[in-house]
């Protein structure tokens, strides 16, 4: 089970994707016609899915292999809960939107602290041996700490774009 979660772990943001594209596909085609129509079906499947990988990549989930990308990341993240925020509070129309984004920000954060907590204590497990009878304790420390720090931007943008995404398709699509 550890390693499946360590598999799970280091690849979080492909996961949560197909898992979202998933549901937003079985939504659209079981959805009445009512709120999609059978023409438009097909082009809302087709865009719906292309939107929500450019939206996950945007937000956070690009990978990057140093901790500025990750400082970057985590950078944009924030900023998109502050326009969310700043757009949701004013407006009457999507102000419904304003507490599933404090809720989804609450979780993401407790999901991904969950993770690098994980990720800290299980190093081990995703790194070869070959790489732990190289390196010394203290340069081991050091990766463990910034594959760490990682992880947890990479879960928190990830979490976070699965609960903004699903918030907006459940308060959009009623």
């Amino acid at each position: 089970m550890k390693t499946f979660l360590s598999w799970l772990i280091a690849n979080i943001e492909v996961f949560t994707t197909v898992v979202l594209v998933v549901v937003f596909e079985v939504y659209v085609f079981t959805a009445g016609t009512a709120v999609v129509s059978a023409d438009d079906r097909w082009m809302l499947a087709v865009g719906g899915a292309m939107g929500i990988v450019a939206a996950k990549t945007i937000v956070g989930g690009v990978p990057t292999k140093n901790t500025v990308g990750d400082i970057v990341n985590l950078c944009v993240i924030v900023v998109v809960y502050i326009l969310t925020w700043v757009i949701t509070s004013d407006d009457g129309e999507y102000h419904a939107f304003y507490a599933p984004s404090v809720s989804v920000l609450c979780v993401s954060l407790v999901v991904a602290a969950v993770v690098a907590i994980f990720t800290f204590r299980n190093f081990d497990e995703v790194v070869s041996r070959r790489m732990l009878y190289a390196n010394s304790n203290a340069s081991l420390f050091g990766i463990a700490t910034m594959y760490t720090f990682n992880r947890f931007v990479a879960t928190f943008g990830s979490a976070s774009t699965f609960g903004l995404v699903l918030a907006l398709m459940l308060v959009a699509l009623k």
